[in-house]
């Protein structure tokens, strides 16, 4: 169907960001869906650790949060110029408008708040993206196929883990340490070397 799309929403009160690998249209009982496909590449021919699986499920999930949001809820355009700062009934240039126009999108987009409205009502018109996903590992050398894993949405354990992550990035609490089967991120972390848990765990390989 296409490849690299980005998708945006807001969540939790915060503006979310992403880029989906790769669409593919699945048919089950004679209906069509739009399936979600990330790509991870793999530096060596070794599959993924767990945790590793869980945080490329929780983005894929959170793509597919964002799809159905934008699917089925009133996209946010008031807010969303607000945020980044847009001036929507500021035109767009000629060659943004050329390029619409040569895409088939419209010949009466002239604005960003005219390229917004079409974008909402060209969403509505989309269906909800199939369950259950899929991630594919490549090797990064020659892009060979190293395992594919499908697993179903889980809509509550996603908003859970989000919400987590954001309470972080909203100074809701502080960092934490990682879990001890992630314990391999600290050889890459910036604060390993005043890190009170890296330094406990020295101690306890002593």
């Amino acid at each position: 169907m296409t490849r690299e799309l980005p998708v945006v929403g807001l969540v939790e009160g915060v503006w979310l960001i992403g880029i989906i690998d790769e669409v593919r249209m699945s048919e089950q009982s004679g209906m069509k869906q739009p399936l979600l496909v990330d790509t991870k590449t793999r530096s060596r021919a070794a599959p993924p650790s767990e945790p590793q699986k869980r945080n490329a499920r929780l983005q894929l999930m959170c793509y597919k949060f964002l799809w159905d949001n934008i699917v089925t809820s009133e996209f946010p355009s008031s807010s969303f110029f607000q945020y980044f700062g847009l001036r929507p009934q500021r035109s767009l240039s000629k060659d943004i408008r050329k390029h619409i126009v040569d895409s088939g999108i419209g010949k009466k987009v002239q604005s960003l708040n005219d390229l917004i409205k079409l974008y909402r009502s060209t969403c509505k018109s989309l269906p909800l993206a199939h369950t259950p996903l899929l991630i594919r590992y490549e090797l990064q050398a020659d892009r060979s196929l190293l395992g594919e894993e499908e697993f179903s949405f889980d809509k509550s354990w996603m908003e859970n883990r989000l919400r987590w992550h954001l309470q972080y990035w909203l100074g809701k609490r502080a960092a934490d340490f990682v879990p001890e089967d992630e314990c391999w991120k600290c050889q890459h972390c910036s604060f390993s070397a005043v890190c009170p848990k890296v330094k406990l765990l020295s101690q306890e390989e002593e």
